[in-house]
């Protein structure tokens, strides 16, 4: 994976594992991405459709997307476990699937340094096409102001068109740089590793910059005892675009976009409007709503967002007799994260006739804003297990699986925001706006909630095995939650799970057929519901005479709320021919969700059921060829 791999770890797994599906946001540094094994298991916008991702045994926050805080090179190996029959032994989260992540580990023997570096270069090589014949108006029409759209009449040879979209779109640059330490002996070894990564976009200001450190070590006291501890920290500085390409797609062909600032650092609004100084076209409604140019935000305002989390995770292994192990896990999982942003005035007093005009009720936030958003998050997970493995007359093998899962979620989330500075000059700051406009809703809002939220689940799994052949599985978990606060909060779901590599079994493999295998299973699982469902809630009504608070019936409160049950089958061939070189497997699989929601006088009952269909053809064939990468690296790698 380490091999041409772009800025987050998530979208280099597109195209690797059948099924797997990845979606980008773009292609920002801070674009987003969502991760969904075969398809969406829940139509419920509450609950998470990405799979689970375990990291050396535990669970990590996040889902899918938590990939992009994980670094390639410091991981070992990774499998995906499709479909729903993986949750009864990783809990309600792996019903979407599960990426296992192995990291890496010290090696016995002589201390090996490692260090890589990497460089891409990035450019908009497709961008949707813009006419060049009309400037800015509608129906064929000339409008005076228009700031946006191209449907006016037709340009005259002496009209000059601008490439802004070209223009606004630069080179994008990413570096990345990563040293590694490993080493040790037979009791104990240690990996050590170090990453930043720059990655300017091609977007003027959007940036991501990270540095993360990972430490883990294995330690052996004895042949019955074995320790393992780990610690990832990962701190970034970020500033995004979000999804403001469409005002620069309407910004007018005939007008500069570049050209958006006067010498006195104010918007340039006459390299917009026609009419600017003229108060009788436009007045003081018309100039509030005028739009700036996209570069003014990006050079004048700032926002960044700065983020630092911590995966800490250890487990105590002891065997006290031969193949029957008891082990014992914690993880734990704390992420902070701070946004700050402010966008300095886009007029003074003097831009209007009545500055003090309650036509600008609604736009306070152009003479200046500033907001703060603070917030952590956590999860504790703690689990036991014990697994015992019996051997009958050398082919047969029984596995026996057993354990418990503590798991609690914390959360805080502010925002500090205000509109229009008192004081002019650069203070930027919350102390500077204006009191008198403070909110607790809108997009300038002041507010502040906690949530926590704990589970645990008891779990086990029987799976019997012969001659590696012939395998089947049963396996079961009972779960609770503080979610379904009811006289009964708990719920079971179990599943069965079979295969048979008959090629093997009876003997058919040849030349032409090289292996063939059938497998299969059913599942159940069950999902709590979000936290506090059955907590009234409670809205300031601003619009009532006394101005005071009273229950938002906007928003329903449970009475009964049962968990989100999903059942699912799946039937799978895997076919191979020519030694290998040729393979198909087919997979057939039917996801039915449904959940019963008694609230109010209604009730909800919603049933989702989708039928997928896998097949998957591949071709080997051994080549000799000159490979061309997108990316260049230097490796070096030093024994000490």
């Amino acid at each position: 994976m380490s091999a041409g791999q772009s800025a987050n770890f998530a979208n280099s797994l597109q195209g690797k594992v059948a099924g797997l599906q990845v979606s980008t946001g773009g292609s920002s540094p801070n674009g987003s991405t969502q991760v969904i094994i075969r398809a969406i298991s829940s139509i419920n916008n509450s609950q998470s459709n990405e799979p689970l991702v375990i990291v050396d045994g535990m669970p990590i926050r996040g889902s899918g997307s938590s990939l992009g805080d994980l670094n390639p090179n410091d991981i070992e190996n990774m499998s995906v476990l499709k479909g729903a029959a993986a949750s009864a032994l990783y809990g309600q989260e792996a019903a979407n699937g599960v990426i296992m992540i192995t990291t890496k580990r010290g090696q016995e023997g002589t201390m090996q340094v490692t260090a890589t570096g990497g460089w891409e270069i990035s450019n908009a090589i497709h961008t949707p096409k813009i006419q060049n014949l009309y400037e800015a108006g509608g129906g064929g029409f000339y409008s005076r102001n228009a700031a946006s759209g191209g449907w006016g009449s037709y340009l005259t040879s002496e009209d000059r068109v601008y490439d802004n979209v070209g223009d606004f779109l630069g080179t994008g640059f990413l570096q990345k740089y990563d040293l590694s330490l490993s080493g040790g002996s037979k009791k104990f070894n240690a990996y050590a590793s170090a990453s930043y990564m720059n990655n300017e976009g091609m977007v003027p200001k959007d940036y991501k910059n990270r540095l993360s450190v990972f430490v883990k070590t294995d330690f052996k006291p004895s042949d019955q005892v074995s320790v393992q501890l780990s610690a990832n920290f990962v701190n970034s500085k970020s500033r995004g675009f979000g999804n403001s390409m469409s005002s620069i797609y309407a910004w007018p062909i005939n007008k500069n976009m570049s050209d958006y600032v006067t010498k006195e650092g104010r918007p340039n609004w006459w390299a917009l409007y026609d009419n600017w100084d003229d108060r009788d076209i436009l007045n003081d409604a018309g100039r509030i709503t005028a739009t700036v140019s996209p570069y003014y935000g990006r050079y004048y305002d700032k926002s960044e967002t700065e983020a630092t989390r911590m995966i800490i995770n250890g487990q105590v292994s002891y065997e006290p007799i031969k193949d029957l192990v008891f082990t014992g896990k914690i993880g734990y999982d704390k992420g902070y994260s701070n946004y700050e942003s402010y966008a300095v005035p886009r007029f003074v007093k003097t831009d209007f006739e009545d500055p003090e005009s309650d036509a600008f009720s609604k736009y306070q936030h152009k003479f200046g804003s500033y907001t703060f958003q603070p917030s952590n998050s956590s999860q504790l997970t703690a689990q036991i297990v014990g697994t015992y493995k019996k051997t009958f007359a050398q082919d047969y093998t029984l596995n026996v699986l057993a354990g418990a899962e503590y798991k609690e979620n914390k959360g805080v989330e502010a925002s500090l925001a205000g509109q229009r500075f008192l004081l002019e000059g650069d203070f930027y700051s919350f102390m500077n706006t204006d009191p008198s406009l403070f909110s607790k809703s809108g997009d300038y809002n002041m507010s502040l909630s906690h949530t926590r939220k704990n589970k645990f689940g008891y779990f086990g799994e029987l799976r019997f095995d012969y001659k590696g052949m012939a395998q089947v599985s049963v396996t079961g978990r009972y779960d609770g939650s503080s979610t379904l606060k009811q006289v009964d909060c708990t719920y079971f779901y179990p599943s069965v799970t079979g295969g048979l590599i008959f090629s093997e079994l009876f003997h058919l493999s040849n030349k032409v057929f090289s292996y063939g295998k059938l497998r299969g299973n059913w599942a159940k699982v069950g999902k709590d519901a979000p936290a506090y469902r059955f907590t009234t809630s409670y809205k300031n009504w601003e619009l009532f005479p006394d101005g005071g608070w009273g229950v938002d019936a906007t928003t329903a409160v449970a009475n009964t709320l049962e968990p989100e049950m999903t059942s699912s089958w799946e039937i799978g061939a895997d076919l191979r021919f020519f030694d290998s070189r040729i393979a198909w497997m087919w997979l057939g699989t039917l996801p039915l969700s449904t959940t019963r929601l008694y609230r109010c006088v209604c009730r909800r009952h919603q049933v989702l059921s989708s039928k997928l269909v896998t097949r998957v053809l591949s071709r080997t064939r051994v080549l000799s060829l000159h490979s061309v990468r997108t990316s260049s690296a230097i490796r070096t790698s030093t024994g000490l």
